[in-house]
């Protein structure tokens, strides 16, 4: 039987994914990532960019994940993973009056030739903030540059799991990631809502070794869903 997304932070989640979908973040076809594996499915949190009203559905939905761990583990800081995630770092850090704490790639050759910017210091726990995972290599790298400062990290926020193993490298790591959406769940409403079909989600899960096989059978009303 199809299942039907009814819960609180479900409904959140089919909302966020009706506007990436409308919006074009979840693209099809050819595409390859940093570590040159090809993938049918490419998740271009960018576009959010030009789209006020994603953003803040995105970040508010962020807040409210990172509020109910934060109850559990005070945080004092957010760092924004450079470059694609510093937007959502940035109104996060507004929203929750933490202070905003930027990791370089590369220290700069002039200047306070910092690699860290922002108030931060050793003992400090912070939060880190990504868009999309893949293997979580570049959040390990972040990860890395802050702890050898004795800064605490220990939970990673993101918009997007894309289900390739970035979850237990970070927890091998000591790391907790907490997801907004998945791979998992993005296919099953695209699939719902006739954006995706059998032969493309056979194609994805084949070529990225997902760890699910079966799709996931949920209820969405396309047309409903756009007079929300």
């Amino acid at each position: 039987m199809p299942s039907t997304l009814v819960e609180a932070d479900s409904v959140v989640r089919r909302n966020a994914l009706r506007l990436l979908t409308q919006h074009g973040v979840f693209k099809l076809g050819e595409f390859f990532l940093k570590s040159g594996q090809r993938t049918p499915i490419y998740i271009d949190m960018r576009e959010a960019f030009g789209h006020p009203a994603l953003m803040s559905v995105l970040c508010k939905a962020m807040q409210h994940m990172i509020e109910r761990v934060q109850k559990e583990k005070p945080y004092r800081g957010i760092v924004g993973v450079p470059y694609a995630a510093l937007p959502y770092a940035t109104i996060l850090s507004q929203y929750t009056l933490q202070p905003l704490i930027i990791v370089r790639k590369e220290a700069k050759s002039y200047g306070t030739k910092k690699l860290i910017e922002g108030a931060c210091e050793p003992g400090q726990r912070v939060i880190i903030v990504e868009d999309v995972v893949v293997s979580g290599e570049s959040l390990l790298e972040v990860i890395t540059t802050l702890r050898k400062n004795d800064v605490v990290v220990e939970d990673v926020f993101c918009l997007f799991d894309r289900d390739q193993g970035g979850k237990k490298n970070l927890a091998d790591e000591g790391v907790t990631l907490h997801s907004l959406l998945n791979m998992e769940t993005a296919l099953a409403f695209l699939y719902a809502v006739d954006r995706l079909t059998q032969e493309q989600f056979d194609d994805i899960v084949t070529s990225l070794h997902l760890p699910f096989k079966e799709l996931t059978k949920i209820d969405v009303n396309w047309e409903m869903e756009e007079q929300q």
